[in-house]
């Protein structure tokens, strides 16, 4: 059923859009009897928010969406999911603009709906009447085994889903809060990185007063998502894409007396090592002409050609290399082709990234 459920999600989400690392596949999730035993990560997606690119944004979402699918297919439940972006700042501050509103059963399993705008809120769509739970109030004591919501407020990145976040971020309102840019493509998740025991959801209309941090103390493992269709900026190995003096590969698997990711700072007194701490980029191939990168996407079963208007591959080659010095310094990394995440075998590329993870976690 659940496989099935994916299958739908797939059609659905190509149905929306009508607009090279290769990855190999792997054994479908363990039949009945021998599921893997249940685990619950936090993701941060890092975006690459250009402008004009608003083909992409809803593929990006209906790509999420597919991976938390395949997530479950082996046990894997997510529990806050955020996303900053790639390149854009907020003066020298990369800022959280979307953040999942998170319900945790008692039981400490994340239960959502997923819906087909490529959000996963459990609020009703427009069209809908208003079916969900009414929120305890304050004094209530909750039911075992209930939902509980995790109220994080609104703002475009609260009350919207993800692909409306993303669209709201790549036109003129989203720039005029998205100001500066860096060209390091690991710099806002190193900043991020050290804040994420405080960082909230930022709220442009500025209406919003929790200051609660958004992220909890560290859950089984930590998933870092790297979305974009444009060339990166600089190479790995280029000294202009070294992060305090260092490749970005030894960087984020740099540990502390505890042997924990220096890097990664959550809340309390809660910490994950770098073999628990799974990198995946969804981007673009790197060191290939874009007639080779136009003609492997075009390939793909169902790739919305429109998309290649804004996509182009990376003369540098930076998340090849990245990922395998990660794994080299004992970290976890995983590319996935963008031009198959766009494509009707996005369901394959999300099982695929699903079952490494899956083994990261055993």
């Amino acid at each position: 059923m659940r496989r099935l459920s994916l299958m739908l999600i797939v059609a659905l989400a190509f149905s929306t859009l009508s607009s090279c690392t290769l990855i190999r596949y792997v054994d479908p999730p363990p039949p009945p009897g021998e599921e893997p035993d249940p685990k619950v990560v936090d993701v941060l997606v890092l975006v690459d928010l250009p402008r004009g690119s608003a083909n992409l944004m809803a593929g990006y979402a209906g790509f999420m969406e597919m991976f938390e699918y395949g997530l479950s297919e082996y046990n894997i439940a997510t529990r806050q999911v955020a996303v900053a972006p790639l390149y854009r700042r907020q003066g020298d501050t990369p800022p959280l603009i979307f953040g999942r509103p998170a319900i945790t059963s008692t039981s400490g399993q994340s239960e959502v709906t997923p819906r087909n705008d490529g959000s996963n809120f459990r609020e009703p769509t427009p069209d809908e009447g208003d079916t969900s739970e009414p929120r305890p109030e304050p004094d209530e004591e909750p039911t075992p085994g209930e939902p509980q919501w995790d109220d994080i407020g609104g703002g475009p990145g609260q009350t919207f889903g993800l692909a409306e976040t993303l669209l709201y971020y790549i036109g003129d309102e989203g720039y005029r809060h998205l100001d500066t840019r860096t060209e390091v493509p690991g710099e806002n998740l190193a900043a991020l990185g050290l804040d994420l025991d405080r960082a909230t959801i930022f709220d442009p209309s500025g209406t919003i007063t929790d200051s609660r941090a958004y992220f909890k103390e560290a859950a089984d493992g930590f998933v870092v998502i790297y979305l974009t269709g444009t060339s990166r900026p600089c190479a790995h190995g280029d000294q202009a894409c070294q992060l305090d003096g260092t490749s970005p590969a030894s960087y984020f698997t740099a540990t502390d007396e505890a042997d924990l990711a220096s890097w990664l700072a959550l809340p309390g007194p809660s910490g994950l090592s770098p073999a628990r701490i799974f990198h995946m980029p969804v981007a673009t191939a790197e060191e290939v002409s874009f007639d080779q990168f136009a003609e492997r996407c075009l390939a793909e079963p169902n790739f919305p050609a429109g998309a290649l208007d804004v996509m182009e591959p990376s003369e540098n080659a930076y998340f090849g290399p990245f990922i395998d010095e990660l794994r080299a310094q004992g970290g976890q990394g995983y590319n996935v082709d963008l031009c198959q995440a766009l494509s009707s075998r996005a369901d394959r590329a999300a099982l695929t990234a699903a079952a490494y993870l899956q083994r990261v976690l055993r």
